[in-house]
């Protein structure tokens, strides 16, 4: 007897990581903000700050968290660390309010040509 292998669509389950920078740059470019080397944490970090933070919406310190992103406290353009203490649980509509108030102070210290 043959068994088929079935596959389910988790739709809580995140991006991976390229996806969701490739989709920041996407965004950045059309609106007109300036691209940030470096604009997302690495996973180590992100991954080190999950282990120690809960998720503001489940509690969990894995997985998703629906409605929440990761962001820098201090972007590192600005002198912030790549480090997990250096990250905070914001909203949705807060994280993007921060990464236009961070390419703004970004593209402000950036040296002129």
């Amino acid at each position: 007897m043959r068994r088929e292998a079935t596959v389910t669509f988790d739709p809580s389950l995140r991006k991976p990581a390229r996806w969701r920078t490739a989709a920041w740059l996407l965004v950045a470019t059309c609106a007109g903000l300036p691209v940030v080397a470096g604009a997302q944490a690495s996973e180590a970090q992100m991954s080190a700050f999950q282990k120690y933070t809960t998720c503001p919406s489940t509690g969990r310190r894995s997985g998703a968290c629906p409605g929440y992103r990761i962001a820098w406290k201090v972007p590192p353009c600005a002198g912030g660390q790549d480090r997990w203490t250096n990250l905070v649980w914001l909203t949705e509509v807060a994280a993007r309010q921060k990464m236009q108030s961070d390419a703004a102070a970004c593209a402000a210290s950036a040296p002129r040509p």
